[in-house]
């Protein structure tokens, strides 16, 4: 009786930490003659146990914070002999978000059937639904065209497409419930850049990056955390920044940190030299302008012009870069994936080649191995999934942005010009929207990398709105 007084005095994530721990004891006894898959599909449940003790902030800032990390690895070799090998052939990586946010599915999928089973009323705040389920309604039909490694595509569809819009927009939807909730997810994100920012910062002083000196992805202790290409911190950083001037609101008595945060992030993306980082800023930017702040940029026109002037040395010296071999391979490759993109859709314009064949079908093409090496993703969504959906896929894929874009225009139109909550929202927007912008010409395009952003704006919409009701109401 003592004990379970005890175990009632502890809070919620003390008692799953307990839990996790006497699980985790058990597990590890029991693998001397357990099978693989048993023991993989312990240690995910185990996984769940844990996380579904902590409260929905402690979940939301912990995703936020992994969510670029794409380089932190969760490796399962193939298992030989197993239905297990017919899905993944070559075994399982996933990124550590993505390993997370499938413990998270399960956990909100869990708490949905004991709220039900309870009797309890579920509101369920989706995110657009049916233009997505169209989208993948796309991948479904493209599988008929995917000639070898049908079983694949199918896997394709189901992860990453399906997967990565439920995790990092469907989460958000359902775990936002609150303010305290939002500045959670938010916060991890805008931690992760800092992170990201470091990196980079730390990687202008440590070595030089091929023929030229700027920030990128570097090595800890053999582990490349971002990744390995530039990109994928510029990115990072464009999806970040505008998240800093969210907090500049959210918190006015430390405006002046966030406003240099936000600078700071923002300086080192320019400074990757990356071409999509500087189309990303500008297209937030001209967003930003048009739909909040055309008084201050008149009224600051002086500091716009010397900002620019500025400016202007490192947009020389990124043309002049275009001009090196380094650069001058990768926009060769791009041009060279762009046009087996257009081939690929040509075979089969309308549905496509089928999800997920793209990388395949670029590696049987030996002249792009002979010149480029091994194959890539292509980059841009465009090409992407024109190659693997057809013009009914990347017709569905559009429409859902567009009504992504649609949800945040009206939103942050329908709230009152100059507010802290237009603001706030404005700025989470434009974090969304700056990547969209990015994987016009990335690779990252079923990633959380993409969609995170899109579910924090989504998930900030009733939140800002439901605020400025109260403070008109008192």
């Amino acid at each position: 009786m003592r004990f379970f007084g005890f175990w009632k005095k502890m809070s919620r994530s003390e008692q799953g930490l307990i839990i996790a721990l006497i699980l985790l004891l058990a597990l590890i006894l029991f693998s001397s003659f357990a099978s693989t898959i048993f023991l993989i599909v312990a240690a995910l449940f185990l996984g769940a146990i844990f996380f579904s003790f902590l409260n929905d902030c402690y979940r939301l800032f912990i995703l936020g914070l992994l969510f670029p990390f794409q380089g932190l690895r969760f490796i399962i070799p193939p298992v030989r002999g197993s239905f297990f090998t017919t899905f993944f052939p070559d075994g399982v990586d996933l990124s550590l978000v993505n390993v997370l946010a499938l413990l998270y599915l399960f956990i909100a999928g869990a708490q949905l059937v004991f709220s039900l089973w309870r009797g309890k009323k579920v509101s369920l705040r989706w995110p657009p639904l049916l233009a997505a389920a169209l989208f993948w309604l796309s991948g479904f039909i493209s599988v008929a065209n995917a000639e070898e490694g049908t079983l694949l595509s199918v896997k394709y569809v189901f992860y990453p497409i399906i997967f990565g819009y439920l995790a990092f927009v469907g989460l958000p939807a359902l775990w936002v419930r609150n303010r305290e909730n939002l500045k959670a997810l938010a916060a991890g994100m805008l931690g992760s850049g800092v992170l990201a920012a470091l990196i980079g910062l730390l990687s202008l002083f440590a070595s030089s990056v091929g023929e030229f000196r700027r920030a990128a992805p570097i090595s800890i202790f053999g582990v490349w955390p971002l990744g390995m290409n530039h990109n994928l911190l510029a990115e990072t950083l464009v999806a970040t920044a505008p998240i800093a001037l969210a907090f500049a609101v959210f918190n006015p008595q430390r405006r002046r940190f966030f406003l240099a945060l936000a600078a700071f992030l923002a300086a080192i993306s320019l400074l990757t030299f990356a071409r999509t980082a500087w189309i990303a800023f500008l297209v937030m930017t001209a967003a930003a302008v048009f739909l909040e702040f055309r008084g201050e940029a008149r009224r600051a026109w002086r500091s716009i012009a010397v900002a620019a002037v500025l400016i202007l040395p490192l947009a020389f010296y990124l043309f002049s870069l275009s001009a090196t071999r380094e650069v001058g391979g990768s926009t060769a490759s791009r041009l060279a994936m762009t046009e087996f993109a257009l081939h690929l859709w040509r075979e089969h314009p309308w549905i496509g080649e089928g999800a997920g064949t793209f990388v395949p079908r670029l590696g049987q093409a030996k002249d792009f191995t002979s010149e480029f090496g091994d194959p890539l993703d292509a980059h841009g969504f465009g090409q992407k999934i024109l190659a693997e959906q057809g013009i009914v896929g990347l017709a569905a894929f559009l429409l859902l942005l567009g009504v992504i874009l649609r949800a945040l225009w009206s939103a942050v139109r329908g709230l009152r010009a100059g507010s802290p909550e237009r603001r706030v929202l404005l700025f989470l927007s434009l974090a969304a929207l700056g990547m969209m912008s990015y994987e016009v010409f990335n690779t990252t395009y079923y990633s959380a990398k993409l969609w995170l952003p899109i579910g924090l704006a989504l998930a900030a919409i009733k939140i800002v709105r439901s605020r400025q009701n109260v403070e008109h109401s008192t």
